[in-house]
């Protein structure tokens, strides 16, 4: 049996990545994709709790944009991070490895628009409270006329008023978490997360989804409303929906334990057929 191993750093698409290696011989990796803000390190208590069953990758997103001559509009942003997101994946799948992805919220957006488009090596995928819509515009489906308004302004505001304020939204850990964490992000970046959540909406096509997803939401989520999860669930074909009880928007900081224990039932026959 493997010892417990730091995170070892490596490349994909000119972004940082961190392998946690399981404690055992497996061919199973989870790949943890994080969400608006944020960096690998929201990810460390998860990862201590899955590295135990499977190797754990955890990605350096959204911080890592190359230079003022990019394209920061929703579409150029869509497109770059949907090739890094695919790269990630192919580069474990190419290994032959069972590939089982984790999207928080903002990146949760941009899978759902790869899988629309793209032909993805995985079978399963987990979404933290994920969303395909931020807008606040009644269409048919009527299903999200929320984030609330309040939290439209606050994210159109953030720059003026701080980052802190909109990140305490995601729940009570996310606040300490952001404080330790702090790292260099530019306003036109930060811009292009906001612009790419407030301008993208791909609730209509949802049903041509054919991977298997499990949607993980967390009953108090104040910034993806629950009424989103049930409206994916209902919307693709197969998914599944497991509640976490008092779950915050940042299950991973707050709601940690029930998370991991929830994930493993998920994927208990993989990890089986992966031990034996």
């Amino acid at each position: 049996m493997k010892s417990s191993a730091k995170p070892i750093p490596f490349t994909v698409h000119h972004h940082r990545c961190y392998l946690t290696p399981c404690k055992h011989e497996t061919e199973v990796s989870f790949i943890l994709f994080h969400g608006f803000a944020g960096n690998h390190t929201v990810w460390n208590s998860l990862t201590e709790k899955l590295s135990s069953y499977a190797d754990v990758v955890s990605v350096d997103l959204f911080n890592q944009y190359q230079s003022d001559e990019d394209d920061f509009s929703s579409t150029g942003f869509s497109s770059y991070y949907r090739a890094v997101i695919k790269a990630v994946l192919q580069r474990f799948a190419e290994d032959k490895r069972a590939v089982v992805p984790l999207f928080w919220s903002l990146s949760s957006l941009l899978f759902l628009e790869l899988a629309l488009s793209e032909q993805l090596p995985i079978a399963e995928a987990f979404l933290l409270g994920g969303t395909a819509s931020f807008t606040d515009s009644k269409k048919k489906t009527g299903v999200h006329p929320t984030v609330l308004k309040k939290q439209i302004r606050m994210l159109k505001r953030a720059f003026n008023e701080g980052m802190l304020e909109l990140v305490s939204g995601f729940g009570k850990g996310a606040p300490d978490w952001f404080t330790q964490y702090r790292f260099p992000l530019s306003e036109k970046h930060l811009k292009a997360q906001l612009r790419y959540l407030l301008e993208t909406d791909i609730r209509e096509p949802l049903s041509r989804i054919c991977c298997k997803l499990h949607l993980l939401h967390g009953s108090d989520d104040a910034t993806v409303p629950l009424k989103m999860a049930h409206f994916l669930k209902q919307t693709v074909p197969d998914a599944d929906l497991s509640v976490i009880e008092r779950g915050t928007h940042a299950l991973m900081l707050d709601n940690c334990e029930e998370l991991a224990q929830c994930i493993l039932k998920k994927t208990t026959s993989l990890l089986l057929s992966d031990t034996f």
